[in-house]
């Protein structure tokens, strides 16, 4: 029966093996080692190099690597050539290393081989060793290399501290937080970084707790009002140190504005007082027009602002206001460590108005009606007075044409006796005085 050719290529395979195995004992034409890979650590992120370099190299033979994770559930490889332009897998793969196509590149001259990882991340942990592989009857044989041990490449986290407290007094609370005279436990914890970073609870320069680092017990007094507690993690995978904060306390400060409501007039002044109170003292005021900060309102509206803060609070002055309707005029009270508290009263502003006394309405009530007479009277008054005008022209002329006619007889009874009109009217004017 004839066989296979798979089962000839096993047969010489067989039979080949313990004359290499005998040639590397012997040392007979076996790779020698000149540039061994090192450990290497790297940062999430970062990218990871492994550079081997040999001699001896016949021309069947090539420089691969064996990479192993650790985070597989059982020791798994995978091998990779730059000869081949192929990546030859010895198990199907993780779905964990599904990129690792992408993310790792070999590359290199005939003697040397360099295994570039990018952007490492922590599933790529684990043993990387420098090989070499043969191919008999299209089988290939991985050896290790004389000298060449496995290295690790170990991958960093940067730490990600949380920080927290708790309140051991519940019955010392105001406003839902902690308030004076609480002891309250700080707690600063790290579940990600790698190696395990060194937490340190940062007070006012002092060391919170000698025993463990990363807890401490604090009494609460009025100046850690609003204060944040800060907890550093340093680790090497940080250049500088990781913090987290936390404010136990954070009782916000109250606020009061006086009068609640205000009626003026336009073009009235208008003042209003803050008091505000809080632990442990208020360091700011602000005043706040319609929600805007009294420096930035329209200087036509209100030209005339003065802010005037006190020992016990904070007084604002506007004058001539010529905006009508309602304002909302508001006091923003402020702690030295950024809590705030605010209150608001309202201003009404109404057109001016003339009051009048009885008296002058009831003078305005009759020159109203004295005013409103000739406006009844008006036309039977014009018609009579036009008539009046008329019976005087028809007077004057009435009289004007007797006057003519008594003239006109004189003269003709002067012409009559044989006197000459005009000497007849002088003596008519002289006997006229005569007579008189």
């Amino acid at each position: 029966m004839a066989l296979s050719t798979r089962t000839v290529s096993c047969l010489q395979l067989l039979l080949l093996l313990p004359v290499i195995t005998w040639m590397q004992s012997h040392g007979v034409g076996a790779i020698r080692a000149v540039t061994r890979p090192i450990n290497t650590t790297g940062v999430v992120g970062q990218d990871a190099e492994f550079s081997c370099s040999v001699a001896d190299k016949s021309a069947n033979e090539v420089l691969t690597w064996r990479l192993q994770w650790d985070d597989t559930a059982s020791p798994q490889s995978v091998h990779l050539s730059a000869e081949h332009n192929a990546t030859m897998l010895e198990f199907d793969e993780s779905a964990k290393h599904a990129t690792y196509t992408t993310r790792y590149s070999v590359n290199g001259p005939i003697h040397t081989t360099v295994l570039h990882i990018a952007n490492i991340q922590p599933s790529d942990a684990g043993s990387v060793a420098c090989m070499y592989q043969i191919t008999v009857s299209g089988s290939v044989i991985y050896y290790t290399i004389p000298e060449y041990t496995p290295v690790r490449l170990t991958v960093w986290i940067p730490p990600t501290p949380t920080c927290s407290f708790t309140n051991l007094d519940p019955n010392a609370t105001a406003y839902g937080s902690p308030t004076i005279g609480a002891t309250v436990e700080l707690t600063c914890a790290d579940t990600v970084g790698v190696p395990t970073p060194e937490l340190t609870w940062r007070a006012d320069e002092r060391n919170p707790n000698t025993v463990n680092r990363s807890v401490y017990y604090h009494e609460l007094q009025a100046e850690d009002n609003g204060r944040w507690f800060e907890c550093q993690a340093i680790s090497p995978a940080s250049q500088t140190p990781v913090i987290c904060s936390v404010r136990p306390m954070a009782v916000p400060p109250t606020a009061k504005v006086t009068p609640d409501v205000l009626n003026i007039i336009e073009g009235g002044n208008i003042e209003f007082t803050c008091t505000g109170s809080g632990l442990p003292e208020i360091s700011s005021y602000q005043w706040f027009l319609d929600g805007s900060p009294t420096h930035a309102v329209n200087s036509q509206i209100y030209p005339s602002i003065k802010v005037t803060n006190t020992a016990t609070g904070s007084v604002l002055t506007l004058e001539k206001i010529s905006k009508l309707g309602q304002t909302v005029v508001s006091c923003e009270v402020m702690l030295s460590a950024g809590l705030t508290g605010r209150a608001s009263g309202l201003v009404v502003i109404s057109k001016q108005q003339v009051t009048v006394t009885p008296a002058a309405r009831q003078q305005a009530h009759s020159e109203q009606q004295l005013g409103t007479a000739p406006s009844v009277f008006a036309i039977p008054l014009a018609f009579l007075f036009l008539l009046l005008i008329l019976m005087v022209a028809l007077l004057v002329w009435h009289r004007q044409l007797r006057h003519d006619s008594d003239t006109q007889k004189l003269s003709s009874d002067t012409t009559v006796n044989g006197v000459a009109p005009k000497q007849a009217k002088r003596s008519w004017k002289v006997y006229r005085v005569t007579t008189v």
